[in-house]
């Protein structure tokens, strides 16, 4: 399909330019998401190898690593985007997301706070905070958060469903 198209591209951009680091990095992000992890690795850290100003470059490493469940080293990738662009809601809340699988919530809940102060219509953060804040037994805080998803976004279905789990658990039958 595109993506071994995009791929072949990016190869033969590499050919001409072996150090191009958008090509290297446009590999990684094209092996991420078809689940090729280790070639996403090993194109990530060429991309580092050429350049390491860039917080999206970081960023994606961080990414990579955590579907590696690489969770720790994840981190440390996300903090070191942090470090170049510290208004990145992408990286707090892929931050939010590993710290939530290393079961510190209350950590989680801060970046996904981050996130949300940085840019308050992201709805994956609002959603993660509420399911995150619902799994907690603070039911008023993920109804806010779905709600607010809501308001954003009507057409969210997994923010209504999300929103009828949690009315349904506190017994709320109208609202």
């Amino acid at each position: 399909g595109k993506y071994e198209e995009a791929l072949e591209c990016y190869d033969r951009a590499l050919e001409i330019f072996p150090n191009d680091s958008e090509s290297w990095f446009g590999k990684a992000v094209i092996f991420n998401k078809i689940g090729k992890y280790e070639e996403a690795l090993y194109c990530i850290n060429k991309t580092l190898e050429f350049d390491t100003s860039e917080d999206y470059f970081w960023i994606c490493k961080g990414d990579i690593l955590s579907n590696l469940n690489r969770i720790e080293e994840a981190i440390e990738y996300y903090d070191k985007g942090l470090e170049y662009y510290p208004n990145n809601e992408k990286a707090w809340f892929s931050k939010g997301c590993a710290l939530e699988k290393l079961d510190k919530y209350d950590e989680a809940i801060k970046c996904y706070n981050k996130a949300l102060e940085i840019n308050p219509n992201y709805e994956d953060a609002w959603l993660n905070k509420g399911l995150l804040s619902d799994g907690l037994n603070k039911s008023e805080e993920a109804l806010e958060c779905f709600n607010k998803i809501i308001e954003i976004n009507p057409n969210n279905g997994e923010a209504w469903l999300s929103k009828a789990a949690v009315l349904q658990h506190l017994g709320k039958k109208e609202e």
